[in-house]
């Protein structure tokens, strides 16, 4: 696979980039302003992953239901997924990540799970109990961390899908959260989170595990919806005020 590049989704143009360094557009998945579910089209694409041949995986998630595998060209190979609970059906796949045995993880956000593939679709098994996953990353060790959008938090997980930990609660604070989207660690360790209804990027950096659970218990969605907590008025603008 290609190191250094750049890849996104683009949602509003139902596309996904590669991109160098420099910006330079390098490859384009999908057809700008071109909505659907087709072997050349996406419907509001929310991630993307590769595996260690260089094929690409995107979650095509705010549209359609599924995910779908083209090779390092960019020529498309297969799909799947169908809206629904079931195994291999998806209630907005967000999130996308492929461990070092090529395992395709998919957050299946609004299941609350975290379903498994084979690089050809199969299913293998799926995680539950662990919150929302919006965003995912795996480390070299092959433990997945998660964004949890729907309860404010960042959790830990072994490769069974354990919650080790987790950090963040739901607020404006500093190491709060409203409504994490994206997460990223860094070759130093650092974790960025994307902080949506807060506007910012937070940065935490690794330190001893402590061996205490977090305070914070989460019980249900605050923002979820748009919808501030605690009686906050979130004034920043296009966001509702109640």
């Amino acid at each position: 696979m290609d190191s250094g590049l750049i890849r996104t989704t683009d949602d509003t143009n139902s596309t996904v980039l590669k991109l160098s360094p420099a910006g330079k557009v390098l490859l384009i998945l999908g057809r700008r302003n071109n909505s659907g579910e087709a072997n050349w089209l996406f419907n509001k694409p929310t991630d993307v992953a590769f595996s260690k041949n260089g094929d690409i995986f995107v979650t095509d998630g705010y549209g359609n239901s599924r995910v779908v595998k083209f090779d390092r060209n960019g020529s498309f190979i297969t799909a799947w997924g169908t809206y629904g609970s079931g195994p291999g059906q998806f209630m907005l796949p967000h999130s996308v990540v492929i461990d070092k045995n090529d395992h395709v993880y998919v957050g299946d956000r609004e299941n609350a799970r975290i379903q498994i593939f084979d690089t050809e679709g199969r299913f293998l098994t799926q995680w539950t109990g662990i919150g929302y996953p919006y965003g995912l990353w795996i480390t070299p060790n092959q433990h997945v961390w998660m964004v949890d959008g729907g309860l404010d938090r960042i959790v830990e997980l072994d490769q069974a899908g354990k919650v080790l930990g987790s950090i963040c609660s739901p607020g404006h604070q500093p190491g709060q959260l409203a409504w994490g989207h994206f997460l990223a660690i860094g070759s130093n360790g650092n974790l960025i989170v994307a902080d949506v209804l807060n506007w910012r990027f937070q940065v935490f950096v690794p330190i001893k595990a402590s061996g205490k659970l977090s305070e914070y218990v989460p019980t249900e969605r605050k923002f979820f919806g748009f919808k501030p907590s605690d009686g906050y008025v979130f004034r920043s603008p296009g966001w509702p005020t109640k």
